[in-house]
C-alpha cells in the first residue's frame, strides 16, 4: 500500500552527504573537547603557579622561624 507520508528513499549522493555530515559534526565535538582540555590545563597551570610561590614565601617563612628558634634556644642555654 502506498503511504504519501513516508519519506522517499535516499539517492547516494544524499547517504554520502549525510555520513560526511556527521564525520564533520564527530571532528567538531572532538575539536571542543581537545579545546576545553587545553583551557583547563593553562587554568591548572596558572594554579600551580600560585601555590608555588604560596610555597616559597612559606617555605621562606618556615626557615626564618627556625633560624630565630634556634638562636633563642642558644641565648637560654
Amino acid at each position: 500500500m502506498y503511504n504519501p507520508f513516508a519519506a522517499a528513499p535516499k539517492t547516494g549522493s544524499e547517504a554520502i552527504h549525510e555520513a560526511i555530515g556527521q564525520f564533520e559534526d564527530i571532528a567538531a565535538r572532538i575539536d571542543a573537547g581537545v579545546k576545553d582540555n587545553e583551557a583547563e590545563i593553562l587554568a591548572n597551570t596558572a594554579t600551580i603557579a600560585g601555590l608555588q610561590v604560596t610555597n616559597d614565601m612559606l617555605q621562606s617563612t618556615a626557615a626564618r622561624g627556625e633560624s630565630v628558634a634556634k638562636k633563642l634556644r642558644e641565648l637560654i642555654s
